[in-house]
């Protein structure tokens, strides 16, 4: 198996490489687990998208919305304020090339929810044009979030 002079120790470490290798790999979770407890400190945060509308998260743990909205027109999902759930940051993600082309918006939450017990609450965003006041959304995407302790 091993190769005589200079490549003696290639083999071994060789197999020494890949067997740390798969042993990292499995230690870490994915953030696409099939719990739908939102993120743990280990993970990636759930991403939802609006087939997913009912939305479960672990109190303190964040979870990503990810709505698609179309380049060049102006329009961005804004979240209406929910006091259970605090919105940390919005980032657009596949950034399109051309004016008219689907891209995606993400949006990130962190659930903050006061009390003890399993709590429910709505969360709602409107695809508005910021700069319109008065003018009413051309979309809305509402999701059903349910807070853990």
């Amino acid at each position: 198996m091993l190769r005589r002079r200079g490549a003696q120790l290639v083999v071994p470490f060789v197999l020494l490489a890949l067997v740390g290798f798969a042993a990292c790999s499995d230690s870490g979770s994915s953030g696409s687990g099939s719990s739908g407890s939102g993120s743990t400190a280990n993970d990636a945060p759930m991403v939802y998208t609006q087939q997913d509308t009912d939305v479960t998260v672990a109190n303190g743990h964040a979870f990503v919305v990810a709505l698609p909205v179309t380049s060049g027109t102006g329009y961005e999902w804004e979240a209406v304020t929910v006091p259970d759930l605090q919105q940390m940051m919005t980032e657009q993600v596949d950034a399109a090339d051309r004016p008219g082309a689907t891209t995606t918006q993400q949006i990130t939450f962190r659930a903050q929810a006061t009390g003890s017990g399993t709590q429910h609450t709505t969360l709602t965003l409107n695809s508005v044009r910021p700069w319109e006041d008065g003018v009413p959304p051309a979309k809305t995407a509402t999701f059903s979030v349910t807070i853990t302790n």
